[in-house]
């Protein structure tokens, strides 16, 4: 409850001067109404949290940049059910339509589905993982994506080097892998095992 829209407003001039903003659901309605209203040029990156959160963000989708949900979240928001693979066009579809620049769309086993409103779009397969520790795996991947924003990566890339920071964060215990860095990412990506 510390971030609040006044909270926010104080450092707005500082807010305005980043290169991309990353936000997430856990903030209240109006913190989050504050970003996306006074982000001037600044990408807005938002993970919406959880499906019951998400619905914070449904009607500022014009206002994100890039949102990276899970199954469930992306259901909670487009009201349209992803049985499978094919149905993930569809969500893409709807979040665009709304105004939504950029889709990572986590599909679990499935891997991610990323699609931009340009119509770029694809899958990037899972990454085999030694899953110990769940705590600060999203967090990770939308570091990843933050990241490579800011160093121009190619979208396609950057969905597939998020999910090497991701996947660096399940194999460790800790909620933040102190050997994460750019190096051992593209070392992960570079040598990974896919499964499917």
């Amino acid at each position: 409850n510390a971030i609040t829209a006044e909270y926010l407003a104080q450092h707005g001039e500082f807010i305005q001067r980043a290169k991309v903003i990353v936000a997430d659901c856990n903030i209240s309605e109006e913190a989050l109404a504050w970003i996306l209203d006074n982000a001037a040029n600044v990408p807005v990156f938002v993970d919406p949290v959880s499906a019951w959160k998400c619905v914070k963000v449904r009607d500022r989708l014009n206002q994100i940049h890039t949102l990276k949900p899970n199954r469930l979240e992306a259901e909670t928001l487009s009201g349209i059910a992803l049985s499978g693979r094919e149905d993930v066009a569809k969500v893409a579809a709807w979040c665009h339509q709304h105004g939504l620049n950029r889709l990572v769309l986590s599909m679990g086993g499935d891997g991610v589905y990323y699609s931009d409103i340009s119509g770029e779009s694809g899958w990037s397969a899972p990454i085999k993982t030694n899953v110990i520790n769940v705590t600060g795996a999203g967090d990770a991947m939308m570091a990843g994506l933050a990241s490579c924003w800011v160093d121009g990566m190619p979208f396609a890339e950057s969905v597939r080097f998020a999910q090497g920071c991701s996947s660096m964060a399940l194999s460790c215990e800790y909620t933040n892998n102190p050997d994460l860095s750019i190096a051992n990412v593209i070392s992960l990506v570079e040598n990974a095992e896919c499964l499917n």
